[in-house]
């Protein structure tokens, strides 16, 4: 049975907003797959220590940390996040706690006057998700970044067979850092004014770019964006993690692989709205 109406022997449980869970969960949905060949990418990995309730999310590409503050403890467990978000919101209770059962094979959420019990997984089974920036990083006002993403999403190729345009490079030099987008047709280019400089340039999944919009609040003033690479054994460089990280959450996942050439129409956007202005231009082909 998903739902205990009886009294069970359980560990600490950790008090928390019914809402801001909800939120919580409502941002993992948005990495969390609803089918998947392998079911414990359906769901989440919680705990619970320090006065934070930490939870990661991921499809296997990409990856979501994301905490919120609480009080008590929970030991770590893996649950369906279809299920828990299910329960969670059928009470209409403002408060919930969280625990587990002695054994660790149950979740169980008290929203008042019933309590709902979910099957957990092997927390040793769920995937790795980083929690924190790796590689060279930089500063980036929120604003601009979430704008300068909605501009070049326009120009950004919608056929995912055109892998190696079918998202947004980030690049940098010493001239500052920028977006830049093109499907073939159309190039965007938009200057990010406050951003420091990466010794690297990234091509960034258009899916990663969009949540960077979903998951950043509007009192958010700073975001961070950084990039790690990696060599193979021949000296090779392999494709980086890219990350975008706000206060309460970290974003990350695999660069694109491919070559973005853009430098025979960069001359002309120049020329036209000055150094690295946000600029549409088009071409025939690239």
């Amino acid at each position: 049975m998903l739902t205990a109406e009886q009294t069970v022997t359980q560990t600490c449980a950790v008090e928390l907003s019914r809402a801001a869970l909800a939120a919580l969960l409502d941002r993992a949905k948005r990495v969390v797959p609803t089918r998947f060949p392998k079911p414990i990418l359906m769901c989440v990995h919680l705990e619970a220590s320090e006065s934070l309730l930490r939870l990661q999310a991921t499809d296997g590409e990409l990856s979501l940390f994301a905490q919120m503050p609480v009080d008590g403890s929970l030991p770590a467990c893996v649950v369906p996040l279809s299920e828990l978000s299910r329960r969670l919101k059928a009470s209409k209770h403002p408060a919930c706690s969280l625990s587990l059962s002695d054994d660790g094979e149950r979740l169980l959420i008290n929203g008042g006057r019933v309590e709902h019990a979910l099957q957990t997984n092997d927390p040793a089974e769920f995937p790795l998700v980083p929690s924190e920036l790796e590689g060279d990083s930089i500063e980036v006002d929120a604003a601009e970044l979430v704008h300068a993403v909605k501009v070049t999403s326009h120009a950004v190729a919608k056929e995912p067979s055109r892998y190696a345009i079918n998202g947004i490079l980030l690049e940098s030099n010493e001239k500052g850092s920028r977006l830049v987008a093109t499907d073939g047709r159309r190039l965007v280019i938009a200057e990010l004014r406050n951003a420091g400089e990466l010794d690297d340039q990234a091509l960034m999944p258009h899916r990663f770019c969009r949540l960077i919009d979903k998951l950043t609040a509007r009192d958010t003033d700073f975001l961070a964006l950084a990039l790690h690479r990696k060599k193979a054994e021949n000296g090779d460089t392999l494709p980086g993690r890219i990350f975008a990280a706000g206060p309460d959450w970290v974003l990350s996942t695999y660069g694109r692989d491919g070559r973005f050439g853009y430098a025979p129409i960069v001359a002309l956007a120049v020329s036209l709205h000055g150094p690295f202005s946000p600029v549409v231009a088009t071409q025939r082909s690239i």
